[in-house]
């Protein structure tokens, strides 16, 4: 008489079906509250970013204009949402001043991101172009001014002043 052969079970190791679909629910779940989290700080990043980007811009140029010993222009177009940096140049026949765009790097024409706006500027004109300015002068002065910025994404709006002869740049949110 034979015996039959038992074969003895080898444990297997792994996932049953069951516990890889709760592990992956359990992932899309996290990465469903991460995503609106994420997207919120990097807006956040985005607008500090072209916020300083613009205030580098204008401390930049009122600086060139101490080191110069020229006059500069801080421009705004609030329509194209553009800013960029003019230098005084000459004065014409009618003893107006005439100022050039500036062509080094600091002073190109330069865009601000959709979702933040410059808004209500309240400073001078230039009265051929229309475009409102900041004049920086080489005693390291400016004109009183004061720009809106808006951000269309969280409808928060940043104020850029700057003081006049002491030169002063400042940033409030109201």
């Amino acid at each position: 008489m034979t015996s039959p052969v038992h074969k003895a079970r080898i444990p297997v190791s792994g996932f049953t079906f069951l516990e890889l679909v709760v592990v992956v629910a359990i992932m899309v779940l996290m990465v469903g509250v991460m995503v609106p989290v994420y997207r919120t700080s990097m807006n956040a990043v985005k607008v500090r970013g072209a916020t300083r980007d613009f205030l580098a811009a204008l401390a930049f140029v009122q600086e060139k204009s101490v080191t110069s010993l020229y006059e500069y222009r801080f421009c705004m177009d609030p329509k194209e949402n553009t800013y960029w940096a003019e230098r005084l140049e000459k004065y014409d026949a009618d003893h107006e001043k005439v100022f050039e765009p500036v062509t080094d790097s600091f002073g190109v024409k330069r865009t601000m991101p959709d979702f933040l706006r410059i808004k209500d500027v309240r400073t001078k004109t230039d009265y051929k172009s229309k475009f409102p300015y900041i004049a920086c002068y080489p005693n390291g002065g400016c004109d009183i001014a004061e720009v809106h910025l808006d951000n269309t994404r969280d409808n928060e709006r940043m104020v850029v002043s700057t003081k006049g002869f002491l030169g002063k740049i400042e940033v409030k949110q109201p």
